[in-house]
């Protein structure tokens, strides 16, 4: 378990406004890749919190380490709905806008952005020292979160832009 005062990937990231602690569980280790889970904390957790995860840490690693392949993909997708949440009023706003309209998690923000970029799955999961599974199950909560069915549907969404003047949106050039 790490706090964010110690890792300094997640020291050099932006740290969204009223967030005081990150704490990072690892999960599995293979190699340079790293599967975890984030917590973020809006008030710092007291000392029975953090007994409370350094107790369950373990159980964790040993759960997600014996899971089927795909168990994570196949629970998001029972709860995916196709629909945007945020494109409710039928107004476009960028999924990568400031104000985070589709409501995503500091590591799907990040993971959108580099498919932005045109980073292939295998190179956001290298760069960011996480397993492809887990960029997949971002992609997979990225994808219910803004609507989209697909890669190809997301990376269309990730490149529109908005033209005010005309009130309707362009894919980016």
């Amino acid at each position: 378990m790490f706090s964010d005062t110690t890792s300094m990937t997640h020291n050099r990231l932006q740290r969204p406004e009223g967030l005081v602690e990150v704490i990072l569980i690892p999960l599995d280790v293979t190699g340079v890749q790293v599967d975890y889970i984030e917590l973020h904390y809006s008030i710092r957790p007291q000392a029975c919190e953090l007994d409370l995860l350094t107790a369950l840490a373990p159980t964790l690693s040993s759960g997600w380490g014996k899971r089927l392949p795909g168990t994570v993909a196949a629970c998001s997708e029972v709860l995916r709905s196709h629909r945007s949440k945020f494109n409710s009023n039928n107004r476009f706003v960028p999924i990568l806008d400031p104000h985070n309209p589709a409501d995503l998690s500091r590591c799907e923000f990040r993971v959108c952005a580099m498919m932005k970029e045109g980073m292939t799955v295998k190179t956001i999961s290298e760069t960011l020292s996480i397993g492809p599974t887990t960029v997949r199950s971002h992609l997979s909560s990225i994808f219910s979160k803004t609507g989209a069915t697909s890669q190809v549907e997301l990376l269309h969404l990730l490149n529109r832009n908005v033209d005010a003047d005309r009130g309707f949106a362009q894919i980016a050039g």
